[in-house]
């Protein structure tokens, strides 16, 4: 028994044979309509590719409700065009009209459209951008599947806080709302969102040498940045039996270049929707997106903490500002290794009172991925647990996996959103994820 084909796509009908005169269907939704001389013109699109096509119908034909944001089926033919081929019509049929749809072929400011999250995919741009974190999250998990490791499903909702940071979400179910309790009757203890899978990413690398996930993380961070959003996507990674920081920056950056180079379609296409009705405030330059390709396919430096306070003259034992990340990244990749102990969370593995552990800092954005050692010996952790005032009583099972076959490991965590924004040219994470929300702000 054979299986029907669903419609082609614009995309589909571009890279295919198309004969003129051969007759053809189009699915998609009017973005611009425009009249001339008793002729008609409908630029349609569908949202598969950044190359729209030019729909020409006598004007007889014409209804009020072939307008912009309608979506229509037509049938035609391919003909010649003045620029490209178009698809002359015999019969347009509106399936869904859209009086006064709110968004026109004009300049819409990103604040105006983040205020409609629910259409602001119908835009070329953030349409091109949402088809680029797709590829983007294909060539990462093609990445890890074709190099052996092995994915996960980590909870959403967990009792621990992985950063020991305190910007965690805590769950009450709604039947707990008229009588807020410290501790839930729900789960009979506190609930949280998760900050982060990599302790539950490491119970996994107890038994496989190299694992890895990529789900949403939460964090109740109180600012309103270009970089930081309160729900959003990490990509993570643990590896057993490695005890050398230089092997795992081999293999994030491996990570990374794989992932990039093999994104290129997706980046021409962001490129492809550029539109001379964009603003430049909004998106980074077609050069400075190339020019970003171009650095990634580098050879990254590697400096220590110490090395990066004194390039970007910064006050020792604190963080690095995010003037002073994009200082050091700012004619390419470089990975930042060794904080000071105080600079880092307690499962890291420590030489002397460094942390074995790097930043990845790339270009406009800044940091991009956070890695380390962990501390495998049961003892020294818990001494750090306590150092940090981190609670062992909810991480007991953690301290566990120190005592049952314990090896050297290492691991990573890289924002997703951030990568979009570098491959796509944003200049804000706000625009790399189809239903942002911070604080403040919790659009849908």
């Amino acid at each position: 028994m054979g299986f029907r084909p669903l419609p082609a796509t614009l995309k589909q009908l571009w890279k295919g044979s198309k004969d003129i005169g051969s007759n053809v269907n189009i699915l998609g939704w009017i973005q611009a309509v425009r009249k001339k001389a008793g002729v008609v013109f409908l630029t349609v699109s569908d949202g598969t590719t950044s190359r729209p096509l030019q729909i020409v119908l006598p004007k007889e034909m014409y209804t009020p409700e072939l307008c912009a944001g309608s979506s229509i089926s037509v049938d035609g033919i391919w003909q010649e065009g003045p620029k490209e081929l178009e698809v002359t019509a015999d019969r347009v049929k509106v399936i869904g009209s859209a009086p006064d749809f709110p968004l026109q072929k004009k300049y819409h400011t990103l604040e105006y459209l983040r205020s409609m999250n629910h259409l602001r995919s119908r835009t070329r741009q953030l349409n091109a951008v949402a088809r680029l974190r797709s590829d983007i999250a294909f060539n990462i998990q093609k990445f890890y599947h074709d190099n052996d490791y092995v994915y996960t499903n980590a909870p959403v909702l967990t009792r621990t806080d992985a950063e020991g940071s305190g910007e965690s979400f805590c769950v009450i179910p709604e039947s707990d709302r008229e009588d807020v309790k410290m501790h839930s009757d729900f789960f009979k203890q506190q609930a949280y969102l998760t900050v982060s899978t990599q302790l539950h990413l490491e119970t996994l690398a107890g038994a496989m040498p190299r694992v890895w996930t990529m789900g949403p993380a939460f964090r109740a961070e109180k600012s309103n940045t270009s970089r930081h959003l309160a729900e959003f996507w990490m990509v993570e990674a643990e590896l057993q039996f490695i005890d050398d920081l230089d092997l795992l920056m081999d293999q994030t950056e491996l990570m990374v270049k794989s992932v990039v180079s093999d994104t290129d379609e997706g980046i021409e296409e962001v490129i492809a929707a550029r539109s001379k009705i964009s603003s430049n405030k909004d998106w980074r330059s077609v050069d400075e997106i190339n020019n970003v390709r171009d650095m990634i396919q580098t050879t990254w430096r590697r400096m220590t903490y110490d090395d990066a306070i004194m390039e970007v003259n910064g006050n020792y034992g604190e963080g690095l500002s995010v003037a002073e990340e994009r200082e050091l990244a700012s004619k390419g990749p470089v990975f930042v290794t060794d904080y000071p102990e105080a600079l880092k969370p307690f499962y890291m593995k420590l030489d002397g009172d460094k942390a074995r552990c790097f930043d990845l800092l790339v270009p406009h954005v800044g940091e991009l991925i956070g890695g380390s050692l962990r501390e495998d010996d049961a003892d020294t952790l818990r001494a750090s647990m306590q150092k940090k005032g981190i609670s062992q009583e909810r991480l007991e099972w953690y301290l566990d996996l120190r005592k049952y076959g314990s090896g050297p490991h290492g691991g990573y965590g890289m924002g997703f959103e951030r990568l979009v924004a570098l491959l796509s040219g944003a200049f804000n994470v706000k625009e790399t994820i189809l239903f942002p929300s911070w604080c403040g702000s919790l659009s849908i």
